[in-house]
């Protein structure tokens, strides 16, 4: 029997997994296989039927074989043949045994161009990547998918606590009774900071808020000390009698004869606008001076300036209300 070398050549195309729409999970036990045959002088052998041995040697090129099965397919005009290994007559051994996964396998092929069962013509590779899916279907760790066949599961668990195990010390199933008495929640109470006596000595005003009369549309402002009401903007008013002003940004109007006081104790900066709609009204400085015009009064009637609206300013450094119209 000649080599493949010496007398003839089996070109070998391509062994790769024959799927035929199969999925994946279900790996046919079957591979395709092509080769290009030529005779002893070479030349191409076309159109003709073969007869073909395939082997599954275990180990080695000289290895025992695992499996045998012959074919007599038919080369086309190129010299091309294509058969699918594992659908051939059996001669020995099974292909749904091979163990792919724990051997290296060489694939062996023998032609007779006659026909015949005479094979003149062979050759020996090794398979040197085992078809993935016949090694994951004869892999020993694949799992069916089924719970029952897995191996150091835990137990199930029916809820008790006597039915746990490697309890920690100092764990026990304890009292059923979830009511607190008054002492665990004094005691939880007392852990955990709240308040456990009156403060401010009411009992329905924890927030305590200066009055709210007369305050609408105000927000609360504080000093750092104590809260107020506050405009968002200039306060805007009328005086229809005589009025000591607030020591705070606002806008007021005389409404008649009356004397408007400014503030007895003003903050730096504070800004009043008076408007007078009768010629009588009298704003007076409440102790302190007002520049007006190169002038220093300490009160003066609005009809002096002929003008009805004032804008005064208080300056701590100057302690007098500087004023223009």
């Amino acid at each position: 029997m000649n080599r493949i070398s010496i007398v003839a050549t089996i070109t070998i195309l391509l062994i790769n997994i024959f799927f035929g729409g199969q999925a994946i999970a279900q790996a046919p036990s079957k591979m395709s296989y092509q080769a290009v045959i030529r005779d002893a002088g070479g030349d191409l052998v076309t159109e003709k039927t073969i007869g073909m041995q395939i082997s599954i040697l275990s180990g080695s090129v000289e290895g025992t074989p695992t499996y045998i099965e012959t074919h007599t397919p038919e080369t086309n005009a190129n010299g091309l043949i294509s058969l699918e290994i594992g659908t051939g007559l059996v001669s020995s051994g099974s292909f749904d045994d091979i163990d792919w996964a724990n051997h290296d396998f060489f694939i062996k092929t023998e032609v007779d161009i006659e026909g015949g069962t005479t094979y003149t013509i062979t050759g020996t590779s090794q398979l040197l990547s085992v078809p993935y899916a016949l090694y994951a279907k004869s892999a020993g760790n694949t799992f069916s998918g089924s719970y029952n066949d897995l191996s150091d599961v835990p137990d199930s668990f029916d809820g008790e606590f006597s039915s746990l195990t490697n309890i920690p010390d100092g764990l026990s199933d304890g009292d059923d009774d979830t009511q607190l008495t008054e002492a665990e929640v004094d005691a939880f109470v007392d852990n955990n900071g709240y308040l456990t006596a009156e403060v401010d000595g009411s009992v329905t005003n924890e927030l305590e808020l200066p009055s709210q009369t007369g305050q609408s549309g105000k927000y609360l402002k504080t000093d750092g000390s104590s809260v107020s009401w506050s405009s968002i903007g200039p306060n805007v008013r009328t005086i229809s009698a005589n009025t000591t002003l607030l020591n705070t940004d606002e806008i007021v109007f005389i409404n008649g004869p009356f004397t408007a006081r400014l503030p007895a104790a003003p903050t730096d900066g504070t800004r009043i606008t008076i408007c007078a709609i009768h010629p009588d009204a009298v704003i007076d400085g409440n102790g302190r001076n007002i520049h007006i015009a190169s002038v220093t009064l300490v009160s003066f009637p609005i009809g002096i300036a002929n003008a009805n609206q004032y804008v005064f300013i208080y300056s701590s450094t100057l302690n007098v209300w500087v004023t223009g119209y």
